[in-house]
């Protein structure tokens, strides 16, 4: 080495140790002023947590919060720049902590995002690191009102959560956001699950504090308020109450409880009670109390709580407050629309939307939403759309445009987008069946306007409006349900996370019929506990699906056939007939080959009386009383099929499409003037809805069926008490038919489980038992043999049932069950058509033995040689009518009209065209005789 390089060399490597010494020094330094900065943050939390009324040292622990802040904020830059990762990311963490605890949320939020940040960048860091950034982070965008925010960053800290098997600080508090979350977009149940685990946990770790704790209850009983379950919440509330904490919201909540049910004074009262200082709880308060003086009719009251909310309103707009405002601006404009000022009305209930909405900001009034993703303030929204709908609809009448009228039908249409949206966004049925509750009392107004404006300018896309409206509102719930069940079949792709969900569904059903038997207090919580959990575990594998592409790409397609594709798939002779319901009127909308045709009756409260009284008149199957339903059926004929017979001149095939209490009638046994049956003109077959007509080509029996009969020779107690009387016909109906038969004891549940989706059709000759009040509770009963016999509803809809092409329930009842409005008949055959089954013969009623008997006996024959299941069904009843073994006290339709066929619309097979190849054998025969016997010269 040169002598001159000598010198340099040392100095270049006493240039490096002084730098590394000095690198370490001040890591050194650093690492000491963290220490410091960390602990006046411990001290001062601690002192604060315990300083209850004694502000002197109360002010001690804020004042240490300072100076902690203070420091961290200047130590923070330096951390970073050394890459000291972990005390970079807590610095950031406890920074945001006590900007939060001072109320600075921006500050905080900046915080607890750079957090984050550093997290992401340091991948060794352990992830429960961000827990808690991720949380507060959640939880500050969800008090600015910025929700798909809010929501993003809990589900992260729940994902984090669930990477741990250890209880995580702060875990109660991710558990009552993300139940705040759930009630945010309607999902109440699961809102109640969430919290419920919030308040568990807090009790198991043994660290309980009662303000936080009482928040968390007061959370659950305003998720119990949403629900209508009023007496439920109370109690809620008179719990919270004797703590004597948040006294004001307890008050609140019993004010709100009073105005739904309409206790006006009551309601007022309490909200007087309440003492909250300025803020967005005050709005609420004069929200309320200026509904509550517009029931009592108090417009000058009303007008100045009104105005007080938008005074204080106006203090808090710079903070996001868009919810309360658009609540506002809503209540303000049905003032205006109450007094017949329409288009002051639609104007201010276009501005509630804007403010309801993220994304829309158009003030037009002919303008509406169209794009919903991550929309929480739904039921707000969705009734201000109707509102403003209602509006436009007056503005129509006054001025008599039809432009006003269309826009109105527009409005409404995106009010039943929104509603769809949401329920996709949903995971389980009783969330949807309540959105249902919701959208059902406002489901009649579009379909009038539809109805309207088709009448107005006989176009035909508003007949299709219409017709869209009305499957909108038909058994939604069902339809999606089977929807998502065949997307999941459908793909190899979740198969896993498939199979994880069944599983998770059977555990709740068998936790849930579990619960239903105890009686220990104890034991009941615990096994509560287990479904909780179990229907949280369920909630999150269903999202996990829900984030495929492929299920958002498959989910994305509407349900609901065009009128179009629908003509498609008919024949010159089928009709499908839809029935909407309206206090005072009945449409029945009428889909042929080339035509959709309407039309309406005026009806009143007598037509309801008639269908009750015909109800009754044929579920009596005992007893000396003789069928006196003929005048009726006349009737009701003359109401629901004499106004479309016109349209039905080359029909002989009728798919019916019932609404509400219509679901209880047979239509078969509906006479015309001359006592004809409609079963001796028509073949008639059901539907819930178009989101379910699927066209079949044919019917393939495949390997035969499945049969039971556990009471062909034997009747049975139970240990309940439960009398299942012999069915001796039974073992009749089902003896000759290729495939297994089950008879007596051999009849049990376990070995329906076993076989069940084995064959293409299953015929169930047995008893069954109908509860009104709890659906999922309704059972089909195997032989008594096994002890595990009741083949529960609730088990049924978890069943696999998709290689099933039909099954016969000719148990009683199996098709009656409690009528959910808009929904249809939670029925036994409903459950057999969740499981995947699409086609499903049942009973309306409890049967007789012998008739009963007949007629699926004579139905097997007719499928057997070919004919479609409701021609099928209409042969074997006709020929029961037509027979001289069957008794004519047995030929009344109390005694064969219960069997009706619900399902798919199967094209007539060529095996059934017996005239067709009649027709061609006699032409082929002319044609033998003109050119082989002409040929023939005469004697």
């Amino acid at each position: 080495m040169r002598n001159w390089l000598i010198p340099v060399f040392l100095l270049v490597i006493t240039i490096c140790t002084f730098s590394q010494k000095g690198k370490h020094n001040n890591t050194h330094i650093l690492q000491k002023a963290y220490a410091a900065a960390e602990n006046k943050y411990k001290i001062g939390g601690k002192i604060a947590d315990s300083a209850g009324d004694n502000n002197a040292l109360l002010l001690k622990g804020e004042n240490l919060y300072k100076e902690a802040l203070a420091e961290f904020s200047v130590i923070l830059p330096q951390l970073q720049s050394n890459k000291l990762d972990s005390l970079s990311l807590l610095a950031a963490y406890y920074a945001g902590i006590i900007n939060h605890y001072f109320d600075s949320l921006q500050p905080a939020l900046k915080n607890y995002l750079l957090a984050i940040e550093i997290k992401k960048t340091n991948p060794a860091l352990q992830d429960s690191f961000i827990f808690q950034p991720l949380l507060f982070a959640g939880n500050i965008y969800y008090k600015e009102g910025v929700y798909d925010s809010a929501l993003y960053y809990i589900k992260k800290a729940e994902a984090v959560k669930n990477s741990y098997t250890v209880l995580l600080n702060e875990e109660p508090r991710l558990y009552n956001l993300l139940g705040i979350m759930h009630y945010e977009t309607g999902n109440l149940k699961q809102t109640k699950n969430y919290i419920e685990k919030a308040l568990n946990l807090m009790q198991q770790s043994g660290n309980v504090d009662k303000f936080i704790f009482t928040n968390y209850k007061l959370n659950i009983a305003s998720a119990l308020i949403k629900l209508e379950e009023y007496a439920e919440a109370k109690k809620v509330l008179a719990e919270t109450r004797s703590t004597n904490i948040y006294v004001d919201e307890v008050n609140e909540k019993l004010g709100y409880i009073a105005l739904k049910e309409k206790n006006y004074t009551t309601a007022i009262t309490y909200f007087d009670k309440t003492n909250y200082p300025a803020g967005k709880k005050l709005i609420d308060i004069f929200i309320n109390k200026c509904l509550a003086f517009s029931g009592l009719t108090q417009k000058d009251s009303a007008s100045y709580y009104l105005a007080r909310a938008k005074t204080e309103n106006l203090r808090w707009k710079a903070k996001n407050n868009s919810v309360r405002s658009g609540i506002i601006l809503r209540t303000e404009a049905d003032f205006a629309q109450n007094a017949n000022n329409y288009s002051t009305a639609a104007n201010l209930y276009q501005q509630a939307i804007i403010n309801f909405s993220n994304a829309f900001e158009d003030t037009s009034i002919l303008s509406n939403p169209d794009n919903f993703s991550g929309a929480f303030a739904y039921i707000d929204m969705f009734l201000t759309l109707l509102s403003k709908a209602e509006a436009l609809e007056g503005m129509y009448q006054q001025r008599k445009t039809t432009d006003y009228l269309e826009a109105a039908l527009n409005t409404y249409k995106s009010a039943f987008s929104l509603t769809t949206y949401i329920e996709k966004t949903y995971n389980s049925d009783e969330a949807r069946l309540f959105l249902n509750k919701i959208k059902y009392t406002s489901h009649n107004a579009p379909i009038e306007t539809a109805i309207k404006l088709y009448e107005l300018t006989q176009k035909k896309k508003y007949l299709e409006d219409a017709y869209l409206f009305d499957q909108q509102n038909k058994a939604s719930t069902l339809s999606l349900s089977i929807f998502e069940n065949e997307i999941k079949g459908n793909s190899k792709n979740w198969y896993e996370l498939a199979k994880q969900i069944e599983s998770g569904k059977t555990t709740i059903t068998r936790l849930s019929l579990k619960a239903s038997t105890i009686s220990d207090s104890l034991e009941l919580s615990k096994t509560n506990t287990a479904i909780r959990e179990q229907e949280i575990t369920l909630d999150n594998l269903q999202e996990k699906i829900k984030a495929e592409p492929e299920w958002q790409l498959a989910f994305a397609k509407d349900q609901i056939p065009s009128v179009k594709s629908l003509q498609k798939d008919l024949d010159n002779k089928s009709a499908i007939i839809s029935y909407h319901l309206s206090k005072n009127k009945i449409l029945g909308l009428v889909i042929t080959r080339n035509k959709i045709n309407h039309y309406k009756t005026e009806v009143d409260s007598s037509f309801y009386q008639l269908v009750e009284a015909f109800k009754e008149t044929l579920h009596q199957v005992s007893g000396s009383q003789r069928y006196n339903g003929t005048n009726i059926a006349r009737h009701l004929f003359s109401l629901l099929i004499a106004p479309l017979q016109k349209h039905l001149s080359q029909t002989e095939r009728l798919v019916i499409i019932p609404d509400d209490e219509l679901h209880y009638l047979p239509f078969e046994a509906l006479q015309d003037g001359s006592n004809t049956y409609l079963l001796q003109k028509y073949s008639v077959q059901y539907l819930y809805s178009t989101s379910l007509f699927h066209s079949e080509k044919n019917f393939n029996r495949g390997n035969g069926t499945l049969s039971f009969a556990p009471f062909a020779n034997k009747s049975y107690w139970d240990d309940a008490g439960n009398n299942f009387n012999q069915l001796s016909a039974s073992a009749a109906e089902v003896k000759d038919l290729p495939g297994q038969l089950f008879v007596d004891q051999n009849a049990t549940k376990k070995n329906f489980l076993n076989q069940a989706n084995h064959y293409p059709v299953i015929h169930l000759a047995t008893h069954a038992s109908v509860n009104n009040e709890e659906a999922d509770r309704s059972f089909i009963a195997f032989s008594p043999a096994d002890s595990d016999y009741k083949l529960f509803a609730k088990e049924v809809y978890n069943l696999r049932l998709d290689s099933t092409d039909l099954v016969i329930l000719s148990a009683c009842e199996t098709g009656a069950g409690q009528l959910i409005k808009g929904e249809g008949l939670m029925s036994l055959s409903r459950a057999f058509a969740y499981a995947g089954c699409k086609n499903i013969i049942t009973s309306l009623w409890k049967a007789e033995d012998i008739a009963t008997a007949f007629v699926t006996t004579h139905l097997h024959q007719y499928l057997a040689k070919g004919y479609t299941k409701d021609k099928a069904l209409q042969y074997a009843k006709l020929d029961l009518l037509k027979s001289n073994d069957i008794s004519p006290q047995f030929k009344t339709p109390n005694f064969w009209a219960h069997l009706v066929f619900i399902g798919n619309y199967e094209q007539a097979s060529s095996s059934s065209n017996w005239a067709w190849i009649a027709i061609v054998i006699v032409l082929l025969g002319f044609i033998y005789f003109f050119l082989v016997k002409k040929k023939v010269p005469a004697e």
